[in-house]
């Protein structure tokens, strides 16, 4: 996880923090798509701390919004990604895969990168 951001605790579940940081959402969309969710939004904290949006300098008003982006960015890939295209993605997919430079693992392994 984000060395530089510090998430709350006591947030549990991907409501608690959608409610938490203030990003509307429709409790029926979220059906079934809790875990990409989470995966994605793990992945967009990351990537914002490794493209260097996000350091030990950085305010918690700054961190705060970096958190909600991510959220933001992973509700929007979960909602309008149903399932996958090629049946080749599915494991991608499935890890949250972002097809960023800032995810290593996808320059070694999926070949979205």
């Amino acid at each position: 996880m984000a060395d530089y951001i510090k998430l709350p605790s006591g947030l549990a579940s991907a409501e608690q923090f959608l409610e938490h940081y203030g990003v509307a959402y429709e409790p029926k969309r979220l059906e079934g798509k809790r875990i990409p969710l989470m995966l994605r939004f793990r992945f967009y904290l990351e990537a914002v701390e490794l493209e260097g949006r996000v350091t030990e300098e950085s305010t918690p008003e700054e961190c705060g919004s970096a958190v909600r982006w991510a959220l933001e960015r992973a509700l929007r890939d979960v909602d309008a990604q149903e399932a996958p295209a090629q049946s080749s993605s599915i494991g991608s997919w499935a890890a949250g895969c972002l097809s960023t430079s800032a995810c290593a693992a996808c320059k070694s392994t999926c070949g979205a990168g």
